[in-house]
């Protein structure tokens, strides 16, 4: 293979963040063995489902995987959902010591990029690409799709997982079955991002009755985040508020001008 194509693919990234994690550091100076220990079952847990450690960035553990043509990214998705559940589950069991661990939460993003090992000289960098960087005996990941990644981190809840929207169209195309768990909360402006036209917020959730959607958050959330509570009183009033219209999302993609590179990319990669 060609110098600067050895890692050249589609990858999914995912941030787990320990939410509400500031106030119990304030709480409880002991918090770093919990820290540890939390750490270390999410990483664990992870890497049975073919996640790779990439880095820790303060309170937050990120991730990769390359994906393969014969992934189902669909299921992919959930299980990494149903896997941070599962972690939150086992903290809040392991140190019950804690009488406000309650408070402690997990919350996950994921985003998909297409990656080519970065080559100074090399005329290929064009179109849908981020890069793979050395960096001290290790990589780093950079580029677009990385930025958006990070930046929509902070619209997710705690107990929550939020898509890029490059991984819903990645997911229209491959997994359609699993759009109905998926909500579109509100559009935002994401600084830099699309020539900061507003950027879909999308959140995945286990159940999708409106019941068992407005269940799952906690009760002072919808009072605390105004993008909870928009979202929850729409809902309300429309139980089909948010559910992915993929004709409406493909022409949103197209207006925007980033469709086409989405799709060569996606044909490449099976």
């Amino acid at each position: 293979m060609m110098e600067g194509q050895r890692n050249a693919g589609l990858y999914l990234f995912a941030s787990l963040d320990l939410a509400n994690a500031s106030g119990f550091k304030y709480a409880h100076p002991d918090w770093m063995r919990l820290y540890s220990d939390s750490f270390d079952l999410i990483r664990r847990r992870l890497k049975t489902h073919q996640w790779c450690f990439w880095k820790t960035n303060g309170d937050e553990l990120l991730f990769y995987r390359k994906l393969e043509q014969s992934d189902a990214v669909g299921g992919i998705v959930t299980r990494t959902d149903r896997t941070m559940a599962d972690s939150l589950d086992q903290i809040h069991q392991r140190w019950t010591c804690y009488s406000d661990i309650a408070q402690l939460s997990i919350k996950t993003t994921l985003w998909i990029a297409n990656v080519t090992d970065y080559v100074s000289d090399s005329k290929a960098h064009s179109g849908w690409n981020d890069f793979r960087m050395p960096v001290c005996g290790g990589a780093d990941f950079l580029g677009k799709e990385m930025d958006i990644g990070f930046r929509i981190c902070k619209y997710v809840p705690r107990a929550k997982t939020g898509l890029s929207a490059a991984l819903a169209y990645y997911m229209i195309k491959k997994s359609p079955s699993c759009l109905k768990y998926i909500r579109l909360i509100d559009h935002v402006p994401l600084k830099g991002v699309w020539n900061n036209k507003r950027y879909p917020i999308l959140w995945l959730f286990r159940a999708y009755s409106t019941h068992s959607i407005i269940r799952s958050f906690h009760y002072d959330e919808r009072y605390d985040n105004e993008l909870i509570n928009r979202f929850m009183n729409n809902l309300l009033a429309n139980p089909d508020y948010g559910k992915i219209e993929p004709a409406e999302f493909v022409n949103m993609l197209d207006y925007l001008g980033c469709r086409r590179d989405y799709d060569e990319v996606f044909e490449k990669n099976g």
